[in-house]
């Protein structure tokens, strides 16, 4: 099997293992997707590596796939889809509470509350389809997204999708990571452009007497909600957040969280095969970002050095030895940088 992809230079039984020795080619990631390929249907899988210039190409038993029934997913979605309407309840309730007291007519609750969802939804939903989509383009076969009830305020801890295989490549690598975070990010900006004209604008004095009577608290907002507020606002002063809005700018903050470098969130599949796996750049990037964080949000920041210390290391693929190319490279991370940047909380002042 493998000489049909590579010129082999050595092969041996390393621990009940079939462990090969090839020659290191420039096509070597095509030419092992191939071998995996045509493995498969043996339940097998292969992982590349380099040992002393040469590549090590080891023969596995492929894992056994864990499949759900059907039912458990859709049982999933509809607690998480109550769990989600009731703190869209809440939203709206404590939204109409502060229209009376400005005076304001306040908005039919149960549409506002199916608009909450729904846009949370929204982005939760195409942030795990895009991650389907990834897995599919790469040749995997993913579960149903499985949706996880919540508390309040958002009503939901996210969702997963889990694959039967492992990655293959840090392209693949780089694929899933980053289409997640990409579609939940542009989508927050659509739902924040919808809901921001019916938030409502509130006085200095009200909003100063609201924060010290502990009715209301003015929350960290992102460049990228700064933005959206230049183009749809009217008027001056701090808003009053409805329903909608709310859900756009928590899907910013839940992107923002997931962008970061630890671990297996979206941020750590993204770094680890930008900077092909390597631990100091990792580690200098981390640093870097919670040094900024500190400095805009000290409470953040102490979540994240929680998250670091907390997340397990991140797992190779199956591919050791390609890599990204260069320019493939470079635009990612510039549309990383940019995405965490645009998406980064800023405490209000």
């Amino acid at each position: 099997m493998v000489e049909q992809f590579f010129k082999v230079r050595e092969h041996a039984t390393v621990r009940g293992i079939p462990t090969f020795w090839v020659e290191l080619e420039p096509d070597m990631q095509a030419k092992f997707r191939s071998l995996l390929s045509t493995i498969r249907s043996q339940n097998l899988i292969a992982v590349l590596s380099e040992d002393q210039g040469l590549g090590k190409i080891s023969i596995l038993r492929a894992p056994r796939a864990r499949r759900r029934s059907r039912l458990f997913y859709a049982a999933l979605l509809v607690v998480t889809l109550a769990t989600v309407c009731y703190s869209g309840f809440i939203h709206v309730k404590s939204f109409n509470e502060s229209l009376r007291e400005l005076g304001r007519e306040p908005v039919h609750v149960l549409s506002n509350t199916v608009a909450f969802a729904v846009s949370l939804f929204f982005i939760l939903g195409l942030h795990e389809l895009s991650h389907m989509f990834a897995s599919v383009k790469h040749g995997k076969r993913p579960t149903p997204p499985m949706f996880i009830p919540g508390p309040p305020p958002l009503g939901t801890l996210g969702a997963v999708i889990l694959s039967e295989e492992p990655l293959v490549d840090m392209d693949e690598v780089l694929d899933t990571g980053f289409s997640g975070p990409l579609a939940s990010f542009l989508v927050s900006l659509a739902v924040l452009a919808v809901g921001l004209p019916a938030s409502v604008r509130v006085p200095e004095e009200v909003v100063a007497r609201w924060i010290a009577a502990k009715k209301a608290q003015l929350i960290p907002t992102p460049l990228a909600y700064q933005l959206v507020e230049m183009l749809v606002a009217r008027g001056s002063g701090a808003y009053l957040l409805s329903p909608v809005a709310w859900a756009g700018w928590a899907g910013l903050y839940v992107t923002f969280l997931n962008l970061l470098p630890i671990g297996q969130l979206d941020g750590g599949h993204i770094v680890y095969s930008l900077f092909h796996g390597r631990a100091s750049a990792h580690l200098l990037l981390s640093a870097a970002g919670l040094l900024v964080l500190f400095y805009t949000n000290p409470a953040m920041a102490i979540l994240v050095l929680a998250l670091l210390l907390m997340a397990p290391s991140h797992p190779p693929p199956l591919d050791r030895v390609s890599k990204v190319a260069g320019r493939r490279r470079a635009i990612y991370l510039a549309a990383y940088a940019l995405m965490l940047a645009l998406s980064c909380p800023i405490p209000a002042s």
